[in-house]
């Protein structure tokens, strides 16, 4: 093998010395390696290649958790009671409509004019005469419970709210209420509020495995809650097709009529909130010309948004309910009854008009 020339020059420099005498560094002559010969006698040793690795074994798999209908159900139906108490029992998982349930907000400024019995009266000739109805009580201090004390029904709590069904003369009916545990989170704190589109979710999730509902027609959600400036009031509004307002033949309730159309109008101008309003005339006494009087000052405040049909006046009711008698069956024995349900007939029509409005604005 040739050497490269800054080899050779270096070898040269050692060779010799200062004075140009033969430097006493001998290069050793390049022979190569001879091989080396066995030793008779003496074992020869062998160097192998390292042996390979061996292959990495494989992690035990886990087994996938697989529960059997028969070890959830058993599982749901006593191992954990406190849970089971909390969410109630399963689900039906009959898929219900995609379209809107129509919701009505019963709602109003000031006390007195009967908006919680009207409300209560309406659900149950409706629910009676066969059509779905959930009210829903959104007042922390309503009297609601109070006008079915009388009545056969079951409750059950989930998740912070009570749920009500109901039985006439042995038969369930489709009515369901749904209200808070306690009072209303919010009352006290403005900052802290319920959200009503999570609570229409929840109902509609909830009420199939609580009453029975068919496809259609589609219940009917009926909304207890005083007018505020809460956002859960003009989330209400919102997702309400109507809001009703009973009024009754009293000064005091004229001019909080006033004031709810000009909150109403500061909700469409200022927030672009907007619901189709009415209101209703409540204990109407066609012997007192006082009522008649402020009938015609309402027709001409309110025009259009009048409801045509007005609730007479009806001691008989309130004195039935004072003496404990079941509501349901209070109904069938009142005059009022009859103006009850065009009233609720009127509200549903009402619905219905207003969505076939909005699926031709869609189409």
């Amino acid at each position: 093998m040739s050497q490269s020339p800054d080899l050779e020059q270096i070898m040269s420099y050692f060779q010799t010395e200062s004075g140009g005498a033969p430097s006493r560094y001998v290069e050793f002559p390049r022979t190569p390696f001879a091989p080396v010969k066995p030793i008779p006698g003496k074992r020869r040793i062998q160097i192998l290649p390292p042996p390979a690795p061996p292959p990495p074994t494989p992690e035990p798999s886990t087994p996938e958790l697989s529960i059997t209908p028969e070890k959830s159900s058993a599982a749901l139906s006593g191992e954990w009671p406190a849970l089971d108490a909390i969410l109630g029992k399963e689900r039906t998982g009959r898929p219900t409509s995609r379209r809107k349930w129509p919701t009505i907000l019963m709602t109003g400024s000031v006390g007195g004019t009967g908006k919680t019995l009207l409300l209560a009266s309406i659900a149950a000739r409706l629910a009676l005469r066969g059509r779905p109805v959930i009210v829903v009580d959104l007042n922390g201090t309503s009297y609601l419970p109070f006008l079915f004390i009388g009545s056969h029904k079951v409750s059950t709590t989930r998740m912070g709210r009570i749920w009500t069904s109901f039985f006439h003369e042995g038969v369930q009916i489709p009515l369901l209420s749904v209200r808070t545990d306690g009072p209303l989170s919010g009352a006290t704190d403005p900052g802290i509020d319920l959200s009503f589109s999570d609570l229409y979710n929840e109902i509609r999730a909830e009420a199939p495995a609580l009453v029975s509902l068919p496809d259609l027609p589609l219940p009917l959600i009926l909304v207890d809650l005083d007018a505020s400036g809460r956002p859960i009031f003009e989330e209400t509004v919102t997702r309400a097709q109507i809001a009703l307002s009973p009024v009754a033949p009293e000064i005091p309730s004229l001019l909080a009529a006033k004031e709810m159309e000009n909150y109403f109008g500061t909700l469409e101008s200022g927030k672009g909130i907007y619901c189709e309003r009415y209101y209703i005339i409540n204990r109407l006494s066609g012997d007192n010309p006082f009522h008649a009087h402020l009938r015609s000052r309402f027709e001409s405040l309110l025009s259009r948004r009048l409801c045509p049909v007005i609730i007479p006046e009806d001691p008989l009711l309130e004195s039935l309910l004072a003496r404990g008698e079941p509501f349901l069956t209070i109904l069938s024995r009142i005059g009022v009854s009859r103006a009850i349900e065009e009233t609720g007939r009127w509200l549903l029509d009402r619905c219905e008009s207003l969505e076939r409005t909005e699926q031709a604005k869609e189409a």
